[in-house]
């Protein structure tokens, strides 16, 4: 059951994972890379940013909202605490199931407070990237944007094609 579970999770991680370090964005008709790793999220753009001053401010925002947070890490280790707890108290116990429940629920309330403040951060960095643009000839789009824009215009037809080598 846990090599279930540890597969599983393993499987789950990946394209988040994947999705997070792949983000591109075209600047002068050139694609770049916006995250260079899990832990530096926008520094692709950093350099362009930096030339617009109200844009390196939400940038700096941007990059504050996404370092680690120790309430995070202190809610995620209580939670853990409480589930262990709960796996080592005798089979007789009643508190051994309202442990384990409580361990998870803090665990699971953790992870969507700090995924929607992960999401609702981004807000910065879209402000900072239209910061840029009004100010400079030179514009950034985010990939996704331009196929989102591109899927909503009624007054075309596109194909998408995709090759491979």
């Amino acid at each position: 059951m846990k090599i279930i579970i540890f597969v599983f999770c393993f499987f789950i991680s990946s394209p988040f994972a994947e999705e997070t370090c792949s983000r591109t964005a075209i600047v002068n008709n050139q694609k770049v890379l916006v995250d260079t790793n899990s832990v530096q999220k926008g520094e692709g753009l950093k350099n362009y940013l930096e030339q617009d001053a109200s844009a390196q401010q939400f940038l700096e925002e941007y990059r504050k909202g996404i370092s680690s947070k120790w309430q995070n890490a202190a809610l995620g280790t209580f939670g853990t605490a409480l589930i262990l707890g709960g796996l080592l108290a005798s089979n007789g116990d009643k508190t051994r199931n309202g442990l384990i429940i409580s361990g998870v629920s803090v665990m699971a309330i953790n992870f969507f407070v700090a995924s929607t403040l992960d999401y609702s951060n981004e807000a910065n960095l879209q402000k900072s990237i239209e910061e840029y643009n009004r100010r400079n000839a030179s514009k950034i789009y985010m990939e996704g944007e331009i196929q989102k824009n591109r899927a909503n215009d009624d007054k075309g037809l596109m194909f998408n094609l995709i090759k491979g080598f």
